[in-house]
């Protein structure tokens, strides 16, 4: 569905220590953070957004990766239509079809780890529409301008 690859490649680090990673194919240079600082970072920038992977790199400069090829929408739990739960339709093939090529948001995090950069109209109005999903209306605000061609 979303196009991705990895592969595995033994890293030996500067202190003798080897480790396992899976680098992307897709965006060189990067792999799967498993830094839970990282990913605790992360989950505190995307509040109640889930559906993420963490990247980084060499620099140990850190990337969200978000699917963007299901539907997202609110899940309304008894008849509530102000639930911020998030419901994922993956079949919705309307939405998959409008997708074009791009399958997934790839969006750097900012030096001062406070905020994402969105580098496309695309990945703006996306993260935009999921922070309104899941009720985070002040970054809604803040992203405003950033989904303006």
């Amino acid at each position: 569905r979303v196009n991705l690859s990895f592969r595995a490649k033994r890293v030996e680090k500067i202190d003798g220590s080897v480790e396992h990673r899976l680098y992307s194919n897709d965006n060189d240079g990067l792999y799967i953070s498993t830094s839970t600082n990282a990913r605790d970072l992360v989950e505190k920038l995307l509040g109640s957004i889930d559906h993420f992977i963490v990247l980084q790199n060499e620099d140990n400069d850190l990337f969200v990766l978000i699917p963007g090829c299901a539907l997202p929408r609110r899940l309304h739990v008894d008849g509530s239509h102000l639930s911020v739960q998030v419901l994922l339709d993956r079949r919705n093939q309307e939405w998959i079809n409008n997708m074009g090529e791009i399958r997934c948001y790839l969006y750097p995090v900012h030096s001062s780890k406070s905020f994402l950069i969105t580098p496309s109209l695309a990945s703006s109005m996306y993260l935009m529409v999921m922070y309104f999903i899941t009720g985070a209306y002040q970054e809604v605000y803040k992203m405003v301008e950033s989904c303006v061609s």
